[in-house]
């Protein structure tokens, strides 16, 4: 009853936990695990004190399982972190494998409050069992099989996700994924990207947890631009942008033409996006809309272009950026500045239906394309 309803307010979002293997955190993590193995009838769990250590180094936790009808005993190796991501799982597995060397019959367990599903697989892989502060776990030893997902967690990487997408991590993220393969100091990626030295160090050391760059004398470099781009979908919106809606008699081609000469006359920053930049990028499907970035109010290339505001049946779409670095690696193509490749992948992807049928193409035809070419493995998004 005391570990239930040490679950239940953690789950309400009542109960707080100080980080780091020792203390209470520590004992959750047991309490986690004790809860976990209840659920099997035929086994007892005890706790086991520390006999030996690996250097200065010991277990976080040791536990001995017996099961009751062959009496056979397993000693549970346990590494706890105070992080569930793909680089914390593989320091968990270097650690066990030491840790249990002096048992006959052992089996490491890696417990953190948000196990990744990333790092899961790799415990899966690894043989290692795994369990989070919600329940969501996998334990596989001596006739136990337990496997659990899809509980609430309290403790899930959304607000560390909320960090990496946030304005200024989205500026650093930018750079990587639009020089494929290329190898960076933080001192440029911090020039390049126009953000301190502070947020590069951020960024980089969350993409480090999830093993998403590698790092050697040279600097550090994304290995897994796939994922961190389709991650990067996943919680980016194109409706952050302030958007107006105008009419016109005119055609799609005019109008971009039109735009294009209108802001370069006025020394207005202006890049076309969605639709409009796709046809020129990865050309694909037919299109009944303009649109377009520009760093100014709508209503002033609106005036010079004798546009009429639309609420419904507009033709083109003119966006004040959330983040003037969407303009970042911008190209001219036909005499019209066009977003980058990985900028019109994130704003195709927001619109369902065609705009997702664009963005497979621009990325098989093009971001796919530029990165094999650089020496990358191609990856599936």
């Amino acid at each position: 009853m005391q570990y239930y309803n040490i679950f239940q307010q953690m789950l309400k979002g009542t109960y707080i936990l100080k980080l780091g293997n020792e203390g209470e955190f520590g004992e959750r993590a047991a309490d986690v695990l004790k809860v976990c193995l209840t659920r099997v009838p035929f086994i007892s769990i005890a706790s086991m004190p520390w006999q030996t250590k690996a250097g200065n180094m010991r277990p976080d936790r040791l536990f001995r399982v017996t099961n009751i009808n062959s009496k056979e005993e397993t000693v549970l190796v346990i590494a706890i972190k105070n992080s569930g991501q793909p680089r914390f799982a593989r320091d968990a597995f270097n650690a066990l494998s030491r840790f249990q060397i002096p048992y006959k019959n052992s089996y490491g367990v890696f417990i953190a409050p948000y196990v990744a599903d990333e790092a899961a697989g790799m415990c899966k892989s690894e043989g290692v069992g795994y369990i989070d502060f919600a329940g969501n776990c996998r334990l596989a030893f001596d006739g136990v099989f337990i496997e659990q997902s899809g509980k609430q967690n309290p403790f899930t990487q959304k607000r560390d996700l909320r960090k990496l997408f946030s304005v200024k991590a989205e500026r650093v993220l930018r750079v990587l994924l639009n020089n494929p393969n290329k190898a960076w100091r933080m001192l440029e990626v911090a020039s390049e990207a126009r953000v301190s030295t502070g947020e590069v160090f951020n960024v980089k050391k969350a993409l480090s947890d999830r093993e998403w760059i590698t790092s050697d004398a040279t600097g550090f470099r994304l290995n897994k631009w796939g994922i961190l781009l389709s991650t990067w979908t996943d919680n980016y919106s194109y409706r952050q942008n302030e958007i107006k809606e105008y009419y016109s008699l005119k055609s799609i081609p005019d109008l971009e033409a039109e735009l294009a000469a209108i802001c370069t006359g006025l020394s207005v920053k202006y890049a076309l996006t969605g639709f409009s930049a796709a046809a020129r990028i990865a050309p694909m499907v037919k299109y009944s809309k303009a649109t377009a970035y520009i760093d100014t109010q709508p209503d002033i290339i609106a005036g010079a272009m004798n546009l009429k505001e639309a609420p419904a049946g507009a033709n083109i779409s003119l966006c004040i950026p959330y983040d003037k670095e969407v303009f970042y690696n911008a190209r001219l193509i036909d005499g019209t500045n066009t977003v980058s490749p990985v900028q019109l992948y994130l704003d195709l992807k927001s619109n369902p239906g065609r705009g997702e049928e664009a963005a497979e193409i621009l990325l098989n035809d093009v971001i796919r394309t530029a990165w094999s070419q650089n020496g990358t493995i191609p990856q599936k998004l």
